[in-house]
């Protein structure tokens, strides 16, 4: 597939800001980047910090950005503007979403659900038009919710229950794009599992999900104490890895109607408690002072849990509340297919990093930037 134009959402967040770089190098005329702004103002300060993220200098860049908003109707674009991305725009990449996991139904809806209905909006317009070739749809593998045991790279249809309003809402507007498939449209579908830093740099342009956990697996909030959780894996994946999936799938026609899990999958996934050992050792060597590891039942820690939320200020039990959606998540021992995805990647020579080969380098760039909070 010829790549002319492009227009993506979510460029500015942790997977976005890796996709970026890799679409330069297909050369592509121009790149329309959507980003909230308040004004032209704020928005050239915007793209300006993502082009010094990557290294960019913004009088040789093909990078245009697009002040917006996914929640409104046409992305909030000036209606002119709006036309002329139709008009050219031969590939769609849609990566934004809010990644929180306490938004009210309301809100999770408006950033899952009412951004997928207004990015269809627009690539119905591409298409009719005959301009937009190819789609790729961002959504997660969060959308098994408390599915548990395997869960496949296939749509989902199994009635479930959900851990938050982010889980559910991006399954409705998944379900959204799925009929859009089934209808013809060329879309693919990407579940990534937790994205974490590059696998060799360990940059991120945000810290998320994985990053907080690592903080509880130190033992910092809850005087060393951490529970023991057996043969439970934690699925993460490399923001460049995942980018290069979506960059290399815009470009292949066989990857139209396909649903690839960016996961390590069943066997690369690392355990828990061998994960909470090597977060343990790594802030040891950095020489950080943690609390003596305490390693307690999941009993036992829940009741040290409570415990500790009794006598702690807001902030401190804001975050004792976040170790305990952790330890929700952890009890549905869910692992990610990923054999159909890894069959049609290694033909294309995209490889899976092993997680011991990036976990380093992405404890190293949080340590660096933030270390333990």
């Amino acid at each position: 597939m010829s790549v002319k134009t492009i227009f993506i959402t979510g460029a500015s967040g942790a997977l976005g800001s890796s996709i970026v770089p890799l679409l330069l190098d297909l050369q592509p005329s121009r790149i329309y980047i959507l980003l909230r702004a308040k004004s032209p103002q704020q928005l050239k300060e915007r793209l300006n910090e993502l082009l010094a993220y990557w290294d960019l200098k913004a009088e040789n860049s093909s990078i245009i950005s697009v002040q917006g908003d996914i929640t409104e109707e046409g992305f909030g674009i000036n209606s002119g503007l709006l036309e002329e991305i139709i008009q050219s725009t031969t590939h769609i990449i849609h990566s934004a979403a809010t990644v929180k996991m306490n938004m009210t139904e309301q809100e999770a809806q408006q950033s899952s659900v009412r951004s997928t209905e207004n990015m269809l909006k627009i690539a119905s317009s591409g298409l009719q038009k005959g301009v937009l070739q190819k789609i790729e749809y961002v959504s997660t593998v969060g959308i098994a919710g408390k599915m548990r045991g395997s869960v496949p790279e296939t749509p989902i249809t199994t009635p479930r229950e959900f851990h938050n309003t982010y889980e559910s809402s991006k399954t409705k507007a998944e379900e959204l794009v799925l009929q859009k498939i089934n209808a013809g449209w060329p879309i693919t579908i990407h579940r990534p599992s937790m994205v974490v830093g590059d696998s060799k740099t360990g940059k991120t342009i945000h810290f998320q999900i994985f990053y907080y956990f690592t903080d509880f697996l130190t033992g910092k909030h809850t005087g060393g104490f951490f529970p023991i959780i057996e043969n439970v894996k934690l699925d993460t994946i490399p923001s460049d890895y995942v980018a290069r999936i979506i960059v290399w799938s815009m470009q292949e026609s066989s990857a139209i109607g396909k649903i690839f899990h960016s996961t390590s999958g069943p066997k690369e996934a690392i355990v828990v408690h061998e994960l909470a050992k090597k977060v343990q050792i790594f802030y040891k060597d950095k020489k950080y002072g943690l609390p003596a590891p305490k390693p307690v039942s999941v009993k036992v820690f829940k009741l040290a849990l409570y415990m500790f939320k009794l006598f702690a200020g807001p902030k401190k039990k804001k975050r004792l509340e976040t170790i305990a959606m952790f330890l929700e998540f952890l009890d549905d021992s869910q692992v990610f297919e990923n054999t159909k995805t890894r069959d049609v990647l290694d033909k294309a020579g995209i490889a899976l990093p092993p997680v011991n080969s990036y976990l380093e380098n992405v404890l190293d760039f949080y340590h660096a930037n933030k270390h333990v909070r």
